[in-house]
C-alpha cells in the first residue's frame, strides 16, 4: 500500500485507473466505476499522520488507532486466526484502508470476503490506494453477500471465520447487525440444504433415473423461443395473500402468461382459474396438490428431472422440460445440449421465476408470494395446508401452525420481524423464507436492465428492488392487450419436434463410467487401508510408513475419482462427510487407526453408492435407448 502525506477527497478527474484496477482486482459486485465516481466522498479522510501513522477517518471520527496503527491492526487479524481451525473462509466486515485484509492475507491461503455498505468509503479508498491482494472479493450489497457465503459453505468442509474492522461497527451499526443476520441466515439456509440432501437425495437419484425414459425425449421449455418476449407474465404462488387476489387475477387469464407454482393450483382451480403452465420441483409424492382440478388436462407441467414420478402420471396436458441448477441432471443437460439450468435459490418459485425471465417476459409479477405470515395462516385457504391457523407465542419468537381440521401436527417456527409490503408494520416471517426473498432481489438486481419487476402481492414481506403495485395497476397498465398464453404455448409445442435422446444417452454413460472408475478406486482404497489397521493393531510401526504413504495417495486418486461425477456425490457425499467429522481420542497410533478405519467406511460408501447408481442407471438407459 502506499500512502501520500496529508489528506484528500476523491475527485472526479483523479485516480481513475486506480479504481478500476481495484474493482477488478477485488471483483467488487453491487457498484460501478461510473457509480463510485459520481461520489463526493465530503466526509471520508484518508492519509497519514504526522507521526507516520496511515488513517481513515469518517465524519471526523478515527476507523483505526492512529497512535500506532499497523501494530494494532496486525494483532487484531492475527487474533482473528489463532486459536482456530484452519480457515477455508474468511468474511470480513470493513474495507477500511485494507489493512486487515493485507495481515489477513499474509497468514491464511483461504478465499476472503470482504463487505463494505458505505459506497463513499469504497470511493474514497479504492480510487486512491491500489490494493494488491488475491483471492480477496469485496461486497457493498448485502443480498448479494448472503449469496456468495451460501455459495462457499455449501461446499464442504467449510470453516467460516468471521472478522470486524471494530471503529467501523460502531459507526456503522445497523449496517453491522445486517451484517450478522445475514451471516446467520446463510448459515442457518445451508444447514436446512444439507439436511433436506440427507434426507431426500436417494429419492432424487432415484426418481432422476424413473424420470429418465420419460422427460429425455420430451420438448425443452426453449421451444416457446421468443413467443413471450415483451408480453407480462404473474408467477403464482400459495401464500395468503391470494385468497384477497383471485377475482383480479381470474381478469387476468389471456391478458398475461400466468405461471404457477404447484402448491397453488387447487386454491386457483377452486376459483375458476387455469393456469397457463405449471412447475413442479419437489420430489416427494405430492399428486394430492393436483386432486380434483378438473382442468388438469388443460395444463402443461414444467417438471424438475428430480420430481417424484407419479406427478407425470396425472392427466396434464402436456409437458415442457427444464433443469435447475445444483444437480447431475442439470450438468448432464447442458453438457448433451447447451441447455442452461435455471437459477432456484432451493424454491420452486425462485426457479418459476427464473423461467419467466428466460422467456423473455416483461414485467415480471409477483403474486401470492407472501414470504411471511399473513391474516394469521401461512398459505391460501384452499392449498393442501392452508387449514393451519398461525399463533404467536406471547414474546413474538416464534410462531405454531395448529390446523383447524386435525390433519396436521402442530409446527414450531422461529419468527423474525420484516418489512411489510405497503410499508406498514413489520410482519413475521422464518429465516428459510428470508433466504428466498434474497435471492428474489438479488434477481431483481441482476435483471435491472432486461425487465420490470412487480410484487402485486398486495401483503407479506416488501422486496426490495420491486415496484409495488396492487393486482388492478398492473392489470390496467400492462395487460390491455389480449392474447391466448395457451394457445401459444400449444403453437409452439406441435412445431417443435422432439428431442434426440442420443446426446444424452452418450453423456449419461459418460458419467457412469466415471462411477465405475471411483468403485475401482475405493477398491483398493479399502484394501489398502486394510492392511495398515493390521500392521499398526501388530505393532509393526517401523514398517507401516510406506503403506501409509501409499494409502495417502490411493485415497488422492479417489478424491479425484469422485469429483467427476456429481451423481455420487449426491448419493452418498453427505454420508461421507458425517463420517469425516466424527472425533476420535487417544495416543498417536490409535488416532491414525482411527482415522484409516474412517477412511475405509467412506470408501466402502463409494462402492455401495456406486453398485446402486448403476443398478438404477443401466436400466434406464436401456429404456431410453429402446423408446420404451
Amino acid at each position: 500500500m502506499i500512502l501520500m502525506k496529508g489528506k484528500w477527497r476523491l475527485n472526479n478527474q483523479l485516480n481513475i485507473k486506480t479504481l478500476q484496477e481495484n474493482l477488478s482486482r477485488l471483483q467488487v459486485s453491487g457498484v460501478t466505476a461510473g457509480e463510485l465516481l459520481e461520489q463526493k466522498c465530503l466526509g471520508m479522510e484518508v492519509g497519514v499522520t504526522a507521526t507516520g501513522h496511515p488513517f481513515l477517518r469518517a465524519q471526523g471520527q478515527p476507523l483505526y488507532q492512529e497512535d500506532d496503527t499497523l501494530a494494532v491492526v496486525k494483532q487484531e487479524a492475527l487474533g482473528l486466526l489463532q486459536g482456530e481451525p484452519a480457515a477455508d473462509l474468511v468474511v470480513f466486515f470493513g474495507l477500511g484502508l485494507g489493512l486487515h485484509l493485507e495481515f489477513l492475507r499474509q497468514n491464511t491461503s483461504a478465499p476472503i470476503i470482504v463487505y463494505e455498505p458505505d459506497s463513499e468509503a469504497v470511493a474514497t479508498v479504492l480510487g486512491q490506494i491500489p490494493l494488491m491482494l488475491d483471492c480477496v472479493k469485496l461486497v457493498t450489497n448485502i443480498g448479494q453477500l448472503g449469496e456468495l457465503v451460501q455459495d462457499y459453505l455449501g461446499r464442504p468442509p467449510c470453516h467460516m471465520v468471521v472478522g470486524v474492522l471494530p471503529g467501523w461497527a460502531k459507526q456503522q451499526m445497523p449496517a453491522f447487525e445486517e451484517f450478522k443476520r445475514t451471516l446467520q441466515q446463510a448459515v442457518r439456509k445451508v444447514q436446512s440444504d444439507r439436511l433436506t440432501r440427507s434426507v431426500f437425495s436417494a429419492e432424487w437419484v432415484n426418481n432422476m433415473a424413473a424420470n429418465l425414459p420419460f422427460l429425455a425425449p420430451r420438448k425443452h421449455f426453449s421451444v416457446l423461443g421468443r413467443r413471450f418476449a415483451g408480453k407480462p407474465a404473474i408467477l403464482v404462488g400459495a401464500g395468503p395473500s391470494l385468497d384477497r387476489n383471485m377475482a383480479d387475477l381470474a381478469r387476468a387469464k389471456d391478458r398475461a402468461l400466468i405461471l404457477a407454482v404447484h402448491s397453488a393450483v387447487v386454491p386457483l382451480s377452486k376459483a375458476g382459474i387455469t393456469p397457463d403452465l405449471v412447475i413442479i420441483l419437489e420430489g416427494q409424492k405430492l399428486d394430492h396438490y393436483f386432486k380434483d382440478v378438473p382442468e388438469l388436462s388443460k395444463i402443461v407441467l414444467v417438471p424438475s428431472p428430480q420430481t417424484h414420478p407419479v406427478h407425470l402420471t396425472l392427466g396434464f396436458k402436456d409437458f415442457l422440460t427444464m433443469s435447475h441448477e445444483g444437480n447431475a441432471a442439470a450438468d448432464w443437460l447442458q453438457q448433451a445440449y447447451g441447455e442452461k439450468p435455471l437459477r432456484t435459490g432451493g424454491s420452486v418459485a425462485c426457479a418459476a421465476f427464473s423461467l419467466l425471465h428466460e422467456l423473455g417476459c416483461d414485467p415480471l409479477v409477483l403474486v401470492g408470494m407472501d414470504t411471511a405470515y399473513s391474516d394469521t395462516q401461512g398459505h391460501a385457504k384452499n392449498n393442501e395446508i392452508g387449514c393451519c391457523q398461525v399463533v404467536f407465542a406471547e414474546d413474538n419468537q416464534s410462531l405454531t401452525t395448529r390446523c383447524r381440521r386435525g390433519l396436521h401436527d402442530p409446527v414450531t417456527y422461529l419468527v423474525e420481524q420484516v418489512p411489510s409490503w405497503g410499508g406498514g408494520e413489520k410482519v413475521f416471517t422464518r429465516s428459510v423464507l428470508t433466504g428466498f426473498r434474497n435471492w428474489f432481489e438479488a434477481a431483481a438486481r441482476s435483471w435491472a436492465d432486461d425487465c420490470q419487476v412487480i410484487n402485486a402481492t398486495e401483503g407479506g414481506a416488501r422486496f426490495e428492488g420491486f415496484q409495488e403495485k396492487t393486482l388492478v395497476q398492473v392489470l390496467d397498465e400492462y395487460c390491455k392487450d389480449p392474447f391466448s398464453a395457451t394457445e401459444e404455448i400449444t403453437k409452439a409445442m406441435v412445431r417443435a419436434e422432439n428431442r434426440d435422446p442420443t446426446p444424452l444417452i452418450k453423456t449419461v454413460r459418460q458419467e457412469l463410467g466415471f462411477i465405475r472408475k471411483a468403485a475401482e478406486a475405493a477398491r483398493v482404497v479399502d484394501a489398502t487401508s486394510l492392511q495398515a489397521i493390521r500392521k499398526l493393531k501388530s505393532g509393526q510401526l517401523q514398517t507401516v510408513q510406506p503403506l501409509l504413504d501409499k494409502l495417502s495417495g490411493n485415497e488422492s486418486s479417489l478424491r479425484d475419482a469422485t469429483k467427476k461425477t456429481r451423481l455420487l456425490n449426491t448419493m452418498v457425499g453427505h454420508r461421507a462427510q458425517d463420517l469425516a467429522e466424527e472425533k476420535s481420542t487417544g495416543d498417536k497410533v490409535a488416532l491414525t487407526i482411527h482415522s484409516i478405519q474412517q477412511s475405509r467406511r467412506i470408501s466402502n460408501l463409494v462402492v455401495e453408492g456406486s453398485e446402486e447408481l448403476l443398478a438404477l442407471f443401466e436400466p434406464a438407459l436401456s429404456a431410453l435407448e429402446n423408446g420404451k
